[in-house]
């Protein structure tokens, strides 16, 4: 078996369960191309459009495919959010920019013009939103039909509070403060009809490490009390074959090429990957096969750090 491709679960394994012998799913990585189209770049969603392309919001512009293998550039600009900090999402049929910032986390300010897109071929302004938490590094979500930010850092501290928007104008505050801790930089996804909360924590301090879930953002429960040891940190939690990945989940800060995924027993097993380390990369799923690319990695050369930054695009798929 060459680089290219890993049996990334173990291939044919039987796993004891209740009442007889359960057969784990085995999955494989495809590498589709060393190189896409477009720039090496890292913490950017690539998103399905209803068209079925897949459409890489780019910090310097769109590029689309139909298939991973090639990208075309697209004339759709960059949205202007930097979705490092703001929201940058897929909700309904189309994508969502909420907010323009300027500066960063150690002081901003937040242009509040919310943007979207429904085919991906340009965006509209729908206006700017006085309601709009001003708040950098929040999980974002689509779910139950709403777009929701769930903690956050408001340029003085993390916080623990729940919003909720039907159009990314009009923000309710669900909840002043959940049951989890304050904390920034966690991650938000719909998975078996709830909403998740996964790890985050405190800006160069204390991380969170564990996974809480609601039906409707204002009654929560901890699911996992423990994520990994150590913390994982820079994943993409992205669902697949209906089990909760998180994908690129780096410890110890340290970057690897690894994923957890969430098992029957809500504890998350660590399962290695072909690709080379990174974080913040860029996951979707179409066709029952799960894709990436993107991320970040570091190196120390001469006693300096040197960043790598890449554009390869692999797929995953279900074999067994």
């Amino acid at each position: 078996m060459d680089r290219r491709t890993l049996l990334g679960m173990t291939a044919g394994g039987l796993v004891a369960a209740c009442g007889g012998v359960r057969r784990e799913p085995v999955y494989r990585w495809t590498r589709l191309t060393e190189a896409a189209g477009f720039p090496g770049s890292y913490n950017f969603p690539v998103h399905v459009s209803t068209d079925r392309r897949f459409v890489a919001l780019h910090p310097e512009g769109t590029w689309s495919s139909r298939d991973g293998r090639v990208w075309m550039k697209e004339g759709m600009p960059p949205s202007g959010t930097n979705s490092a900090y703001l929201p940058l999402v897929q909700h309904g049929e189309g994508a969502w920019a909420i907010g323009q910032l300027q500066g960063d986390y150690r002081g901003f300010r937040i242009d509040p013009l919310v943007k979207r897109t429904l085919d991906y071929r340009g965006w509209t302004d729908l206006g700017r939103s006085d309601a709009l938490p001003k708040l950098v590094f929040a999980a974002c979500a689509s779910f139950g039909g709403h777009l929701w930010l769930l903690g956050g850092f408001d340029g003085r501290r993390e916080t623990n509070g729940v919003w909720r928007s039907v159009n990314g104008l009009r923000w309710e505050r669900v909840l002043a403060e959940a049951p989890w801790s304050p904390r920034a930089a966690a991650k938000a996804v719909a998975f078996d009809g709830r909403l998740w909360l996964l790890g985050g924590g405190v800006i160069d301090g204390a991380q969170a490490n564990d996974a809480w879930s609601s039906g409707d953002g204002r009654e929560w429960r901890r699911d996992v009390a423990v994520l990994a040891d150590p913390a994982p940190s820079g994943f993409t939690p992205q669902v697949f074959d209906r089990r909760l990945w998180l994908v690129a989940a780096n410890r110890a800060g340290g970057f690897g090429s690894a994923m957890l995924v969430l098992g029957e027993g809500r504890s998350f097993d660590r399962v290695e990957a072909p690709w080379s380390p990174r974080g913040g990369v860029a996951t979707w799923v179409a066709d029952g096969r799960m894709y990436l690319t993107g991320g970040k990695y570091s190196e120390q050369s001469e006693g300096e750090p040197r960043f790598i930054y890449s554009n390869d695009v692999w797929m995953m798929t279900r074999t067994g």
